[in-house]
């Protein structure tokens, strides 16, 4: 019996209780004036204290997992396990009834109705409000200012005008103190050489779990998803991602290289774990020569001119591709070795070329396929299935007269599915693709691709019905419109289906349309929206080469999905190298440019330390962490290479053999090497100078009073 009463009294939260009986009591005799009475004050109190014992056990029941969190708090009866939760419930439940019931028979029905007030706010409002953002908390401040007023009107609403204004202005009090504490939160600051040495350990933790995946040897991750089952890939960037680390500092340095992963592959397409690795082993060299004493801004300045001077050497050593045989060699090694899918890209480029869109989704087989979209694709398929012509396969085609309208509704619909059916005219009508401005864009480009026009409100040309049930143009009667609109239309073949409309040979103008194209890639280099390029480049690729779809196969979810990220990363990576070029794969085009750096002038001895921090983070890139992932000594063939003369050479993971690697196929995109060098140098330049790092200090390190308005102890 003891046990539980022990129990019971810490979750009513004695001291907050006690304060609210105290608060309510004060209340209660301001409305009294000179003639307290004694009864009807203790049973207010006793009605009061039940109510609040209430509201705080409900509390801790819904923040029994916070409360497991804390050190101050995991000791309470839940999250101990001394109560069970069904328990904590009933007894809440219990006395928040019996106090309202007191109050409502030794009080009034106000009084009563306050409390309950009072107790849902609590319990129902303010607890979860609170966990979302400290501002929520005001809720708190309007619970505590009720509590003067609960015992103000215990005492039958007393008429004087003194004591009310006084207990008006005790409730005000009451509300505004807790408001200061709402939005604080409190920082810790890490300086110096503690606070890079936290950033780094972050930066090689998340770097050791990148770097596994590098190289067709390569080895997989598997992530825990909140939904699901676990993910597992082989793509940098995918498992970058998904690392939070529970320390704030850590986590700031691995958010960091996150940041240098993310923008390589926003401009490259590929490239994370390179950029990742690049990250950790410059960061690494810079924090050791900081502490060695060196000049961090010296040291920056060393590492940018290395930088450009690397990249300068790639530039001049960089080759353009245009067979699909380079094309299919680059995408074959950006997909860890697969060559069935650098064959794949390979085909899909040649057929739709260099402006085509391939994207890629899931497949039904175990197979990867290959489908390709020549001609426009509109993803609207027909409005109504009666204007279906071949029942067999549920399509249209060939349709002399084609109707791309927003919608047909009603009278229109009807009017057209009776005159295919009874008079037999030819006739199908699709749903317009799109919304808003794209959709007005993707109907100028069919406009332009059939040599049709559009009729629209906004050039003053609308279908209106007139009267005698007949169709017209706002300027023209339909008659006139089929013979200055449609008879310009010049389509070889359309076939809708459900979902979708295909227009082959539409047989435009070819001036206008590539007019029009040039118009599109004007848009693509102004946006900055990578929605909007996305948008503009389908577009681009419906009126000039086409569609391809990959359709990635696989005997399970999992492996379809890390097929897809290999796809991705392989399908970025030769679109990289088919716009800037390529240079000798493996590491090596970065391994032999930092030979380059040993002639590179600087202007005093820290700079020198930067330039080799440069060469140092090439080398352990270059060859060390992909002969590391093969089961090789890395400095053994890093050692071997630098010996060498051929600026071609290079160590074939796969085989196990030294060979040349542009005549072998291994090949990297120079736009992936040199972007991800960059944003390396870049971040980790950042880092090395940091001197002082500011976090929000972990939630069970907080003084959690400042989060709960002054309601919770």
């Amino acid at each position: 019996m003891r046990h539980y009463g022990r129990c019971y009294w810490e979750l009513s939260k004695a001291r907050l209780s006690m304060l609210v009986v105290a608060t309510s009591g004060t209340g209660y005799v301001i409305g009294s004036g000179n003639a307290v009475d004694v009864a009807g004050l203790c049973c207010t109190c006793a009605g009061i204290m039940l109510v609040a014992a209430s509201a705080n056990s409900l509390n801790q029941v819904f923040e029994i997992n916070n409360d497991a969190k804390m050190k101050r708090t995991r000791l309470r009866p839940l999250p101990s396990g001394r109560i069970t939760m069904p328990h904590a419930v009933t007894w809440a439940s219990s006395v928040g009834l019996a106090g309202t019931a007191m109050l409502a028979c030794k009080a009034n029905m106000l009084a009563a109705g306050l409390a309950a007030s009072n107790l849902i706010l609590y319990a129902f409002v303010y607890t979860p409000l609170k966990q979302i953002h400290p501002v929520n908390t005001w809720v708190g401040a309007i619970i505590g200012a009720i509590h003067p007023l609960l015992g103000y009107k215990m005492f039958s609403l007393a008429d004087a005008s003194g004591r009310r204004t006084a207990a008006v202005a005790f409730r005000n009090c009451l509300y505004l103190v807790p408001l200061p504490f709402v939005a604080y939160d409190s920082k810790d600051i890490k300086f110096g050489v503690e606070a890079r040495a936290l950033m780094l350990k972050g930066v090689e933790e998340l770097a050791d779990a990148v770097r596994v995946t590098m190289s067709h040897k390569g080895r997989n991750v598997v992530i825990e998803q909140s939904y699901g089952a676990p993910k597992v890939t082989k793509d940098g960037a995918t498992v970058a991602k998904s690392i939070e680390f529970k320390d704030k500092v850590k986590n700031v340095g691995a958010s960091l290289v996150k940041q240098v992963a993310n923008a390589t592959n926003d401009t490259a397409g590929d490239g994370t774990t390179c950029a990742t690795v690049l990250t950790r082993a410059i960061f690494t060299e810079g924090c050791k020569s900081v502490a060695a004493g060196m000049n961090a801004m010296d040291l920056r300045r060393g590492i940018t001119m290395a930088v450009d001077a690397v990249v300068t050497n790639l530039k001049s050593r960089a080759q353009m591709i245009s067979t699909s045989e380079e094309i299919a060699q680059v995408g074959t090694i950006s997909a860890n070795g697969e060559k069935e899918i650098g064959e794949l890209i390979a085909k899909a480029m040649e057929k739709v070329g260099k402006e085509g869109v391939i994207t890629i989704q899931d497949g039904k087989t175990l197979f990867n396929e290959l489908e390709v979209v020549e001609g426009m694709k509109l993803d609207g398929g027909y409005i109504s299935p009666y204007f279906i012509t071949n029942t067999k396969n549920q399509k249209c085609r060939q349709r002399p007269l084609l109707i791309v309208a927003e919608d047909v509704e009603s009278e229109a619909l009807a009017t057209l599915i009776l005159n295919k059916l009874r008079v037999g005219i030819k006739v199908c009508a699709i749903k317009a693709p799109g919304f808003g401005e794209n959709r007005k864009a993707s109907l100028h480009d069919l406009a332009v691709l059939t040599g049709g026009e559009i009729i629209t409100e906004e050039l003053g040309m609308n279908l209106e019905k007139g009267s005698g049930n007949a169709w017209h143009l706002q300027k023209g009667t339909i008659h006139n419109l089929d013979t200055e609109v449609f008879a310009q239309c010049d389509i070889s073949i359309v076939t809708v289906s459900k979902d979708d409309t295909v227009i082959l040979d539409g047989n435009g103008d070819k001036k206008s349309i590539e007019v029009r194209c040039e118009q599109i890639r004007s848009a693509i280099e102004l946006s900055t929206s990578d929605y909007d390029k996305e948008k503009l480049q389908e577009r681009l690729a419906k009126l000039s080469g086409g569609v391809a779809v990959l359709k990635i196969g696989g005997a399970s979810e999992a492996e379809v999905g890390e097929k897809k990220d290999r796809v991705t990363d392989a399908l970025n990576a030769t679109n990289a190298a088919v716009e800037d070029g390529i240079v000798p794969g493996g590491g090596v085009a970065l391994l032999y440019a930092s030979k380059e750096l040993d002639k590179l002038p600087t202007a005093n001895f820290d700079q020198k330390i930067g330039v080799q921090i440069i060469q140092k983070a090439l080398r352990v890139y270059s060859c060390t962490t992909i002969a590391s992932n093969a089961g090789v000594e890395g400095a053994v063939i890093v050692g071997k290479l630098l010996e060498q003369d051929n600026p071609d050479l290079g160590y074939d993971a796969a085989k196990g053999e030294y060979v040349d690697m542009v005549k072998a196929g291994i090949v990297d995109p120079l736009k992936v090497i040199r972007t991800a060098l960059v944003d390396a140098a870049s971040v980790s330049s950042l880092m090395t100078t940091t001197e002082a790092i500011v976090v929000k200090l972990p939630k069970d390190e907080k003084d959690v009073s400042a989060m709960t308005g002054g309601m919770d102890y």
